[in-house]
Order: structure tokens, then sequence, then C-alpha cells
């Protein structure tokens, strides 16, 4: 991305990705998010209790949450940013999005993540977005991720736009500014950055189908990876654009896959990332692992393979609820006759990379 085009530090943007996990409602457009953090409290944010259990000792996850909540609410951070617009698409495909006001003609357009809030949630993000975006082709949230950018574009005049989300979020980001390049929108002038916090990439099949507009808009995208989530096939980013970032290690069984939170990542005074040369561990051998399936190319062995360890990772976890353990389980039993493909798969990538 262009250092001309960032119009905010790494850390306003992060603030951003995390309103977008907010529960706000359309009573609350016009208000400012100083007045409705006053309002509602930690409650709409995160549950706390929850963040305790995941994160076990260290309870970075839990106080920072709530620290971020505080400060909103104090106008402390995020002085006079404005909720102005809500994309709530979630009884339908999943998506949501809202749109803040950070000054005379700017905005930030935060894309929310996955989220596993109930079991119809956790099949449309985690299944029908996150899951099936390994086939190459579009999905319904990023379609309606578009729709949303486009209906921001028609109602408000902003002349700086800028783009982001974390997980889902971010990938969700980019495909609407590629989207906005291919489809010909004005809007897509207004579009100065479009910034993914470890979100996933899509495999190499899309990629191909959507070089040329990924080539055009290069100069505003960027990339933020710092666990095992943003390593999952191709990002749209090239070169400096992606970058590998800081983040703490946690102590619970679940802590691999928890350090994806926002929560987790260190900044520097000046409210920028802190860039590092290697991945961890996990992400790196995520990383080697999505780009040989992804040579496969087939769908049905994703499915199995990624449905395999994610539930039998599940079945060893206590800190999951009762419904998510079930949902999982349901899966795993629709996949059982390919467990024995997964195993295979896996063998086979022993054998020629280990």
């Amino acid at each position: 991305m262009s250092k001309q085009n960032a119009m905010y530090t790494d850390q306003e943007l992060l603030w951003a990705t995390q309103i977008a996990y907010c529960n706000v409602m359309d009573k609350d457009i016009g208000c400012t998010l100083q007045e409705i953090f006053a309002e509602y409290g930690d409650s709409f944010y995160y549950d706390q209790e929850i963040l305790k259990e995941i994160d076990g000792d260290k309870g970075i996850m839990a106080k920072e949450a709530k620290q971020f909540v505080d400060d909103v609410a104090a106008g402390k951070i995020c002085q006079g940013w404005k909720l102005v617009s809500i994309g709530d698409d979630q009884k339908k495909s999943g998506m949501f999005a809202l749109t803040i006001e950070t000054g005379e003609n700017e905005a930030i357009v935060a894309f929310r993540g996955s989220e596993a809030v109930n079991t119809d949630q956790l099949i449309k993000d985690w299944g029908w977005a996150d899951f099936c975006s390994i086939n190459g082709k579009a999905t319904d949230q990023e379609e309606m991720a578009y729709q949303y950018l486009k209906e921001v574009g028609a109602e408000f005049t902003y002349e700086n736009l800028t783009l982001t989300g974390h997980s889902l979020g971010g990938n969700l980001s980019h495909v609407a500014t590629v989207y906005a390049y291919e489809r010909k929108q004005e809007l897509y002038s207004r579009i100065r950055q479009s910034v993914s916090f470890d979100g996933q990439g899509h495999p190499q099949e899309y990629i191909q189908e959507h070089q040329k507009a990924i080539d055009a808009v290069q100069d505003k995208l960027m990339h933020y990876q710092w666990s095992a989530v943003g390593t999952i096939l191709t990002s749209f980013c090239q070169g400096d654009n992606y970058q590998t970032v800081l983040s703490d290690k946690f102590s619970s069984i679940f802590g691999v896959f928890i350090k994806h939170a926002t929560e987790s990542l260190r900044l520097n005074e000046d409210g920028s990332l802190i860039r590092t040369e290697e991945k961890d561990w996990f992400a790196s051998e995520v990383d080697k692992w999505t780009d040989w399936i992804d040579e496969k190319n087939d769908v049905q062995l994703w499915a199995s393979s990624l449905t395999h360890i994610v539930v039998h990772t599940a079945d060893n976890c206590n800190e999951l609820k009762k419904w998510q353990l079930a949902t999982l389980r349901n899966w795993r039993l629709s996949y059982e006759r390919k467990s024995c493909i997964c195993d295979a798969l896996l063998e086979s990538y022993v054998l020629e990379n280990l």
C-alpha cells in the first residue's frame, strides 16, 4: 500500500475492526461512538467471562477488551467518530458491516469477521463464508460486502474512504475493493486504502480469475498477518503490502487459535504494528499445508480435512459451549465417510514435506 494512501494509524484501524464486532442497532445511527459505548457498556462488545475462560491465566483479551470499551466511553479514543450506516445481512448471508465518519469528508467502512454467537451464525460465517470460499467461487458474503460498499458510495459523498476488517472481515474488505474496480464503480476512486487484519486468502483459481484487478488495486491494499488464519491460502497483497507482525502467546489449550484476536497484538507508541520477519511455527505449517492442498485443487479434500482437524481439536477442548461442540460434531458425522481420505491426505503431505 502506498504511504500517501494511509489515512489512519494501524491502531485507529484496529479500533474500527473492533467496533464492527459490536452489536450496534439502527437507533444508534447518527450517534457518536462515545455516546453509544457509554450507554451499552461492556456487554455489547464481548462476553467478559468467556474471554477470561479462553485466555487462561494471562487475562490479556478480557482486560484489553474492557479497556477498549472504557476508553471509547470516556472519550479517550475515537473522539468525534460517528456511526452513520449499518449493513446488516446476518439473516441471509451473515454479512455485517458499518460505516464510521471520522472527520470532515472521510469515513471507515469496517466489515465484521467470523462469529460463533449462535449455531446459525457459526454455519453462515465458518461454513458458507470461510469454508466455501476455498472452492474459488464468490460467496454470498463477498457479494453483499460489495453491495453494502456500493450503497455507502451512493448515500454519502465522502472523498476519502478506508475499508478494513479483521479475519473474514479483512477478506471482505479486499474483495469489495477488487469488485469496485472490476465493476467500474465511481466510488473506487474514493477508496484510499483497504486493510486486512489477519484475514484468510483465496485459492489460486480465484486469484488468477481476478489477477488484473488485484494488480491494479495493489497500491491501496495491506495485509497484516500474525496467526495461522492470516496464512490460509494466498493473499491479494504482494511484497511490502504483506506484513507479519508481533502478537502475544496464550497459555490455554486453544491458544494457537485465540492469538488470532486483535487483543493479542502489540503496537509501537506511534500506533504502528511491530513488524517481524518470521511467522510462528504453527502459522508456518498452516501456510505450507494450505498451499500444498490448494495445488491438489480438490474441494472435498479441503472440506473433509478441515472439518476433521477442527472437530478433533474441539473434542479435546473444554472451552467451547455445548451447542458449539454439538454443531462441530454434526459436521464430523456428515464427513465421517471421508475421514479415511483425510488420513491418507495427511500421510501424503508428511511424506512429501517432512
